[in-house]
């Protein structure tokens, strides 16, 4: 059974609208899940960085956050 035009375009905007709205939630938490990628990187970038200081581990941790095992890992 044939929908009528009116009908095929309210639901083909409707498609379109849920659509666009899938899109920008996507991109939004790609930029989320982006940032906070890179902002764990920088800290593991920056224990490695004061590990081969030879600062002790527990000042690491305590300046980037990073538990005492991921450290340990780097």
């Amino acid at each position: 059974m044939s929908l009528n035009i009116r009908e095929d375009d309210l639901r083909m905007a409707g498609e379109k609208i849920g659509f666009e709205r899938g899109v920008a939630a996507g991109v939004r938490r790609g930029r989320r899940d982006g940032i906070a990628a890179g902002a764990y990187q920088a800290k593991r970038e920056t224990a490695k960085i004061l590990s081969d200081m030879r600062l002790g581990i527990e000042v690491i941790a305590k300046a980037t956050g990073l538990s005492e095992a991921e450290i340990e890992k780097l």
